[in-house]
């Protein structure tokens, strides 16, 4: 899958580089993975499952690419982007051994079920540490949305893979939205908001299996164009 991917973005390179304005640019900002919610499997064959909450945490990144495609809209981008996720909280739902009871909610008609909230702290000392490196590479196609005085709205969709701590690399969907504000002669400033979003994946440490797997962020840029 990654030959392919990079084979792919050689190709749209190489055709884009004729016709189109160069620009790279740095940037950094917040992240934050989405809240994740995993079931495991326990003693007695009984699931438990936990929610994750994360706090968001300072984030950098790169990009390079090509804009104006044969005097059109449209730009393409090749993007590196990374952050080290941040546990907040974990709210750990099971039911109490030997009732064979699926965890839900704890509420007064189950109160077979346990249910415990843990701060990050409680969460490592049990020997558990969700707080991955998480790495996004990504090509991505831009629309502009034309420019007022300079200023230019862009619209962005793209396809990612997310490398996140020792889990095995996960492909998805990325978007974006931002403006971009020139800066004489050639340099310019971009505030953007971005997402990935990707199926779940098995943490291999707590054996939780994540039903999806998403990033938000917000980042502040400065490129130059060529």
């Amino acid at each position: 899958m990654a030959g392919r991917f990079g084979l792919c973005l050689l190709i749209l390179f190489a055709a884009a580089t004729a016709v189109a304005g160069p620009y790279a640019e740095i940037r950094g900002g917040l992240s934050q993975v989405d809240d994740l919610s995993g079931t495991a499997d326990g003693v007695d064959d009984d699931a438990w499952t936990a929610e994750l909450t994360f706090d968001a945490k300072k984030t950098v990144g790169a990009e390079g690419g090509m804009r104006g495609i044969a005097d059109t809209p449209f730009g393409i981008g090749l993007a590196l982007d990374g952050f080290r996720s941040r546990l907040g909280e974990a709210v750990v739902s099971a039911p109490v051994a030997g009732t064979g009871q699926a965890p839900t909610m704890a509420t007064d008609e189950a109160p077979e079920v346990s249910r415990v909230t843990l701060d990050a702290q409680a969460v490592r000392d049990l020997g558990f540490n969700f707080d991955d490196r998480v790495t996004v590479l990504s090509v991505n196609g831009y629309y502009e949305l034309g420019d007022d005085e300079g200023l230019a709205v862009y619209l962005g969709v793209g396809y990612g893979i997310a490398s996140i701590g020792d889990a095995d690399l996960r492909s998805g969907l990325t978007v974006h939205l931002g403006a971009r504000y020139p800066i004489e002669p050639i340099g310019y400033v971009s505030l953007r908001v971005s997402r990935f979003q990707s199926d779940g994946y098995m943490d291999d440490s707590s054996g939780l299996q994540f039903d999806s797997f998403a990033t938000t962020g917000v980042t502040l840029a400065f490129g130059m164009e060529f």
